[in-house]
């Protein structure tokens, strides 16, 4: 209705990872040609935090973006707003949402406290229940996509090891 075309890349730093200096530059140069002119589009990127230093080796570039970071997510602070995105999810997929207690809190733990993880996992999960024709999504499915995810067995497995806070997520327990 505005006019207003945006292209959003997720994964961004991606296009920029194995580029020579003159590829990321004619990368840059692209984007920053998008911006321009009478059919200018919004460009979002998103990705790692090196994404961001990708993007700033152009002085135009780094003037032209705005570097947001979503804050990590806490359990105390997000939970709720977690719990009830899940919900809504479930409903969206025609499940049950968990009634496990503390699935919110190994969720948040697993995801890294990153929210884009946190969408994944779930989603991940709720895919792999509906895939087993399941009424109610719970912590199994969640174990079952972490464990794809991760490629660990139970021990490294934050929804399924009793004491799943000690795990260190950057040092995968394989079988």
């Amino acid at each position: 209705m505005l006019g207003t075309a945006v292209l959003w890349i997720d994964e961004a730093h991606d296009l920029f990872q194995s580029g020579t200096p003159s590829e990321v530059r004619d990368i840059l140069k692209t984007l920053k040609s998008l911006m321009q002119g009478d059919g200018a589009v919004i460009v979002i990127l998103t990705g790692i935090n090196s994404l961001w230093q990708i993007a700033s080796y152009d002085g135009q570039v780094k003037r032209r973006y705005t570097k947001i970071s979503l804050p990590e997510l806490s359990n105390a602070k997000d939970g709720k707003a977690i719990s009830k995105q899940m919900e809504v999810f479930c409903n969206r997929a025609g499940l049950r949402p968990p009634d496990e207690a503390d699935l919110v809190q190994r969720l948040v733990y697993a995801s890294r406290n990153k929210f884009g993880l946190c969408i994944e996992n779930i989603l991940h999960a709720i895919e792999l229940a509906l895939k087993s024709e399941a009424d109610q999504l719970t912590m199994q499915h969640f174990a079952e996509a972490w464990a794809m995810q991760e490629g660990c067995d139970y021990r490294g497995n934050v929804f399924l090891a009793p004491r799943w806070s000690e795990i260190d997520l950057a040092v995968p327990v394989i079988n």
